[in-house]
């Protein structure tokens, strides 16, 4: 079984980063694709490394050191959580090979086994790239005993199996609900939604800092009490961090052993239970239903452009990952727009105990939102979800022009209606009079349009239609990378900058809003001008 189980996972990893393609491919631009994949994710690791020891040092700095491990452990936990969730659907369940692998002489829980594994490896990887600088950032900083190294180094391997199969099983459960029904897929996309949303919402009701501001500013001593409450909220909602804390601050061996054995203990029971039901779901995930009693009652006709839109939309609807990857950032605009109108800037400046935290809030509100509505990004993958059905759409008596307005009309039919709802509540809540409403609907509609023409045009650059899962389109791609986290950054830096720079906010805002709606229509031209076909890989 471990050979066997070793020999699924090797050629998962092979696949997956493309190293085959790298090493014997005569094809240039797909080496080149893959190479800019690999080298995306370089970038992406040091400057997740750089942020992560930056923070241990500050932590260090003001001499709150002993927090540094239960932060490591706390956001490693959280990044293999989020990364794991959405990923359930496309790898343990539905994925293109299950036929093949059911067919060789491997058992259940080995195949299952293999894709846990999958997962908890580049989980692994991920969390590395938190715990390895902030724990030589506290070494350094400490100088530890022996122990130390020795529960660091276990607590960075284990890190993943609780979060992973606490995800895995939330997924699972997900699966298994929406699998009883006809539309499993949008089934299974509303559950996601309603989990997203109460995660949200549950977030809203942490208990407030009682800590108060010494003469309105910040100081030493009350980031220390701050970071203190942190640690207790932590500890609180995710008890193996105070475990982990213990072994590595107080060199509890005891601690170790019992966040070891309940971590792979907690990953083997899964596995030995999920076997039994394994074969069950996938056939009901990838069984088709049809009615016994269909008739064809009319035939309606559609334009071009409205078929194509339709199929955008069905295919868009009808896969949970790509549905859930993509609204993700609607979702939470809108509750942060509601609460925004619930709370207002006096009471926000209460509950943080700064009265400059309105006069921020009224500033930033509207690149936050635009950074939350840009992560709504459909045409990043719109073209290499065409796929082995790509020939279909080359045939077809249509023009690029019609193809691009179809993609483009999908992502922006999901974030308009999304950017004018958060904008009046915004309105509503934090009245900002006339001009400040111009910049309140004229930024998440700038954030809106650019993201649905820059996602479409990287896709277009980088498209992938060779692909076994729609995960490794909708989320382990470059276009992904490349489509929302600009779009994240952006926001986040406007946001700033509207706050800092000495312009009046509103101002600084119809600036931005027609350099992004400029931006929005170069890119757009561009697109027409270069694709005149769809590209071929």
């Amino acid at each position: 079984m471990k050979n066997k189980c070793f020999l699924l996972v090797k050629n998962r990893l092979i696949a997956q980063m493309g190293i085959n393609e790298i090493r014997y491919g005569k094809d240039k631009k797909k080496r080149s694709s893959k190479l800019l994949l690999l080298s995306a994710m370089v970038i992406v690791v040091l400057v997740m490394a750089f942020y992560a020891g930056g923070t241990a040092y500050g932590l260090c700095y003001l001499g709150a050191s002993e927090l540094v491990p239960a932060i490591g452990f706390f956001v490693g936990s959280m990044i293999a959580l989020v990364f794991t969730i959405f990923k359930t659907a496309g790898e343990l369940f539905g994925y293109r090979d299950y036929d093949f692998l059911m067919s060789i002489p491997v058992k259940t829980s080995t195949v299952i086994a293999s894709r846990f594994i999958n997962m908890y490896l580049w989980n692994t990887f991920l969390t590395s790239v938190v715990m390895l600088p902030m724990g030589i950032v506290y070494a350094i900083w400490e100088k530890p005993g022996w122990f130390f190294y020795i529960a660091w180094l276990i607590g960075s391997l284990i890190i993943c199996f609780l979060p992973t199969t606490a995800a895995v099983i939330i997924g699972t459960l997900i699966t298994a609900v929406s699998s009883r029904f006809r539309r499993s897929n949008m089934v299974s996309a509303i559950l996601f939604i309603l989990l997203i949303s109460g995660v949200l919402v549950g977030s809203f009701s942490l208990p407030n800092s009682k800590l108060a501001l010494e003469n309105g500013a910040l100081n030493e001593t009350y980031i220390k009490a701050m970071l203190g409450e942190a640690r207790g909220i932590m500890e609180g909602a995710y008890p193996p961090v105070r475990l982990f804390n213990q072994a590595v601050v107080e060199g509890s061996f005891g601690s170790m052993i019992l966040l070891s054995g309940i971590s792979v203990g907690w990953y083997l029971l899964f596995i030995w239970v999920l076997s039994f039901g394994y074969k069950k779901i996938n056939t009901a995930v990838s069984s088709r239903h049809t009615a016994s009693n269909y008739r064809v009652h009319g035939l309606k006709q559609k334009g071009t452009l409205g078929a194509l839109y339709g199929k955008e939309i069905r295919r868009w609807t009808g896969c949970s990952v790509y549905f859930t990857n993509t609204i993700v950032g609607v979702v939470m605009a809108v509750l942060a727009s509601a609460a925004l109108m619930i709370f207002g800037p006096d009471k926000l400046s209460e509950a943080m105990k700064d009265p400059n935290a309105g006069t921020y809030t009224v500033s930033a509100a509207s690149y936050i939102i635009g950074a939350c509505i840009g992560m709504c990004c459909t045409t990043m993958a719109s073209i290499s979800l065409e796929g082995k059905n790509l020939w279909i759409l080359q045939s077809l008596p249509v023009t690029m022009k019609t193809i691009i307005h179809s993609k483009l009309l999908v992502n922006l039919s999901i974030t308009i209606p999304s950017a004018l709802i958060c904008s009046t509540m915004l309105v509503i809540g934090l009245n900002p009079g006339v001009a400040g409403a111009l910049v309140y609907y004229l930024i998440p509609l700038a954030f809106a349009l650019i993201t649905a023409v820059w996602g479409l045009m990287i896709n277009l650059m980088l498209p992938n239609y060779e692909w076994e899962s729609e995960t490794q389109v909708v989320k382990q791609s470059v276009p992904s990378l490349l489509s929302m986290i600009p779009g994240l950054l952006l926001g986040i830096l406007l946001a700033v900058l509207s706050v800092i720079v000495p312009i009046d906010y509103r101002v600084f805002g119809l600036v931005c809003g027609v350099v992004l709606l400029g931006a929005a229509w170069i890119l757009y031209l561009f697109i027409r001008k270069r694709y005149k076909t769809m590209p071929i890989q």
